[in-house]
Formats: C-alpha cells, structure tokens, sequence
C-alpha cells in the first residue's frame, strides 16, 4: 500500500514515544485486553516494547503511516497440534480508524505469517464493541468461525467475543 505510505517495521524502542502518544485514548482501551493499560504512558510503551523484544513466540511490528508509528500488529506463534496456526492482534491509534490502514496491516502480516513462517492457519479474537475490527479482517478473507457470549468483562460490562479465522490459499 504504497500509496498510503504504509509499512510494517520491526518494532522497536524508537517508536515508542509515537506508540505511547497514540495508545492514550480511552475509546481505544475499550476495545483491548486487559494487559493495555489507560492512561498510557511512555514508560508502557517502553515496557511493552521491551516484553515483545524478549518474546520468541511472537513477532510484532510497528504500524508506520506517513513516517510515524501508530499502533501495533502482532503475529502470536502456537505450538505443539497448533504448530500451524497464529494468532494476530492489533490496535491503531483512534484518529486513524476507518481509513483503511488495518485493513492494509493485516494485509501485510498475513502474508508475512504464509510467506516466513508457512503458517496455515491465522485467527483473532475481537470484542463485539469493535465492529470495524471486525471488518478489516472479513475484508482480509476471515470467516466468523464462532461467537462467544459474554466472554469479556471489559470496563464493568460484558461483551461477546467473535472468534475470525482464515486459512492460507493452497494454490
């Protein structure tokens, strides 16, 4: 998507100040686990990045537009009779929402988790306040494998968990 002068970087601690900017949105906490803390500060982001350094079961990228970071993609490897699958996770900062660009990073952790890694199976799990998450993975060929009621507790309210998933192309 060079045209939105989109790209994925390795992450590291250079882009958290920009990560710690973006990720200090109440609307954005909503919608994630409850490791992601609000407010969020500089020294999150640090300690984030630093954890996801350390992590040989994952990968995660920054999300660069226009030559700052973001937000995140995450690409979660599985073992043993899970080999095979990844789990992606992401968030992008709220003034960047519905303008296409996580749509596009999963775009480009997919072909990364096929291509790299030769996975055969990517999900993700998205709260059902998240509707537009939900659509930039369909727009990705996810199918909602399942719903899980009221798996949340997000904030004093329970909400559905949707379960997404696609499968790598065989041809």
């Amino acid at each position: 998507m060079n045209q939105m002068n989109l790209r994925l970087e390795p992450i590291s601690e250079s882009h958290a100040p920009s990560l710690a900017v973006h990720a200090n949105s109440e609307n954005l906490f909503l919608g994630l686990r409850g490791a992601f803390p609000f407010p969020y500060q500089l020294s999150d982001s640090l300690d984030f990045i630093r954890a996801c350094l350390r992590d040989s079961r994952s990968r995660t990228f920054a999300i660069v537009f226009e030559e700052n970071a973001i937000g995140i993609i995450t690409l979660i490897f599985k073992d043993d009779v899970y080999r095979f699958n990844g789990e992606i996770g992401y968030w992008i900062g709220e003034k960047f929402w519905n303008r296409g660009i996580t749509t596009q990073a999963i775009s480009y952790i997919l072909n990364i988790a096929y291509t790299e890694h030769g996975l055969h199976r990517i999900y993700a799990e998205v709260f059902s306040n998240r509707p537009a998450s939900a659509r930039a993975l369909e727009k990705n060929g996810f199918v909602l494998d399942g719903t899980s009621k009221e798996a949340v507790f997000k904030n004093g309210t329970f909400l559905d968990q949707w379960i997404y998933s696609r499968l790598r192309d065989r041809s």
